[in-house]
């Protein structure tokens, strides 16, 4: 059986696949090339930052990427969760709120005010 995360290996760095389907919102974000504590996910919208520094030679290399993800409206952004594969894939994801169904409905006492009795 086929990773279906293979075909995201392949794209080039920085590359990502957003799933908005009926259940749930996913984003799989190639990260390969930067460890867990060089990347942060804030929840705005969704923004996802990585930021690497190496010292090479006599110089440092630095390199920094952003993406920032639109939420859908109908997304539970408090259940929103991430994972990286040890293939450097960050894959973040949030189920779909249940849609308002009918609303239980509570019957009130009506208080009469009017003056008969």
């Amino acid at each position: 059986m086929e990773d279906p995360l293979d075909d995201l290996l392949a794209l080039p760095q920085h590359q990502s696949e957003v799933v908005h389907s009926d259940d749930k919102f996913q984003v799989h974000l190639d990260v390969s090339n930067y460890r867990p504590e060089e990347l942060s996910v804030k929840m705005v919208a969704v923004v996802v930052r990585g930021k690497q520094e190496k010292k090479d030679g006599h110089s440092w290399v630095s390199r920094e990427f952003n993406r920032r993800y639109s939420l859908p409206p109908d997304v539970d952004s408090q259940a929103l969760t991430s994972t990286l594969t040890p293939q450097g894939v960050l894959t973040l994801e949030a189920p779909k709120m249940e849609p308002p169904g009918d609303q239980a409905v509570e019957q009130m006492a009506v208080e009469d005010k009017s003056g008969d009795q």
